[in-house]
């Protein structure tokens, strides 16, 4: 049995032998990494994080049409107790105290992403340096264990021209080492 569409374009729905539909579900994110429009930027800040602590990781949306969907954010560090705030509004000034990072794409026959322009915290003062004013907090969390996984599944959205932080400090006394792997996809929303 076949069922038409009705448009003369000769799209058909394929039907099992028991009399159902025959689909196919993808997650947004396994079909942005299918169409080459997913990613994932990682990094270890240079030095250990203090209790300053400051932003360790920004993306910044450079793109004009494709919004940034935050998929997946993990952080670890060599204990518990390290404080990870998501933020985003930062007025970006000149990047300051910062390593460029790369936007690698999951599926690896396509490029990787030059509208995202990203960052890690190079180990000088308290964070990455250049940003000021007031910022939205998209989450808070304290790592009992570690790492910590937060899955936004592409529901947490950063326009064009906007910005992503992963702004981490520490509570146990000392510096401790930190490591951030932020997955997202790209798509017009």
């Amino acid at each position: 049995m076949q069922i038409n569409d009705g448009t003369g374009r000769g799209y058909v729905a394929k039907v099992t032998q028991d009399n159902r539909l025959a689909t196919e579900a993808l997650e947004a994110s396994s079909q942005a990494s299918r169409n080459g429009k997913a990613y994932t930027v990682a990094g270890i800040p240079a030095a250990g994080v203090t209790s300053t602590g400051g932003v360790m990781l920004l993306l910044i949306n450079d793109s004009q049409t494709d919004s940034i969907l935050i998929d997946q954010v993990t952080v670890s560090g060599d204990s518990t107790k390290l404080v990870f705030w998501e933020r985003s509004g930062y007025t970006v000034g000149t990047i300051a105290d910062a390593d460029v990072a790369s936007s690698n794409a999951l599926n690896t026959t396509y490029p990787d992403n030059n509208s995202v322009s990203a960052y890690i915290w190079d180990g000088s003062n308290h964070g990455i340096g250049g940003l000021s004013g007031t910022t939205d907090v998209l989450g808070a969390y304290t790592l009992s264990t570690t790492p910590l996984n937060v899955n936004h599944g592409g529901n947490l959205i950063i326009g064009p021209g906007k910005n992503y932080a992963v702004h981490l400090d520490n509570n146990s006394g000392g510096a401790q080492d930190a490591a951030i792997t932020v997955k997202y996809f790209m798509a017009a929303v």
